[in-house]
């Protein structure tokens, strides 16, 4: 399971969730990301949520200093069978 637009293959749970998704197709992509390449996904297609480690940064309310924090956030992608490629009109000069 890849990601179509950063060429980067899915690891760990992320994988194992695409991998049993039920696309035949590897290819993955968030809403941006298609939307950034020119892709409109489908209507009533719906996201695979996955997770992703994320560092923040926190102040400690005992102690008043900054910590840092890692935390767990969710996001969607969807397959590259649940979208259209856009096509682009673009006007001549005349």
């Amino acid at each position: 399971m890849i990601n179509f637009k950063t060429k980067v293959e899915y690891t760990a749970s992320n994988a194992t969730t695409l991998a049993s998704s039920g696309f035949a197709n590897p290819y993955f992509m968030t809403f941006n990301q298609a939307r950034e390449m020119g892709y409109k996904i489908n209507k009533g297609s719906e996201g695979t949520q996955l997770k992703r480690v994320v560092e923040i940064k926190e102040k400690n309310k005992k102690t008043g200093k900054i910590e840092k924090k890692k935390i767990a956030k969710k996001f969607y992608v969807f397959n590259l069978t649940q979208m259209t490629k856009v096509e682009v009109e673009t006007e001549v000069a005349a």
